[in-house]
């Protein structure tokens, strides 16, 4: 993992508020993973509650934060993989922002 960033897939700030931590977060920090958070996401319907068109159907939720460098290239991390949307929206942020290497990474499949 030398010359990557990792860069946790964020949660909304409604969800961080209810919820209390992010647990990609919560994981790559318990693992003493340095990470850099370039990413916001808006509140949405829980993925857990659409099924797989609605998924794949969805906008992205996720935007870049202000102000942030992008590194060349990242691992972007997420909990759980299941049809993938989450990690191409946040993927296609990063390389729309200039990114030139985005790999993924969950910790479920």
């Amino acid at each position: 993992m030398k010359g990557q960033t990792l860069v946790p897939v964020p949660v909304s700030p409604e969800r961080l508020q209810s919820r209390g931590f992010n647990q990609v977060t919560g994981f790559l920090s318990s693992a003493k993973l340095p990470y850099l958070e370039l990413l916001t996401k808006e509140e949405t319907r829980h993925q857990s509650h659409k099924n797989r068109a609605e998924r794949l159907a969805s906008e992205n939720p996720f935007h870049l934060k202000k102000n942030v460098t992008i590194p060349e290239h990242v691992v972007l991390v997420d909990d759980i993989f299941t049809t993938g949307t989450t990690l191409k929206n946040g993927a296609s942020i990063l390389k729309n922002a200039g990114c030139a290497h985005v790999s993924t990474f969950s910790l479920f499949r």
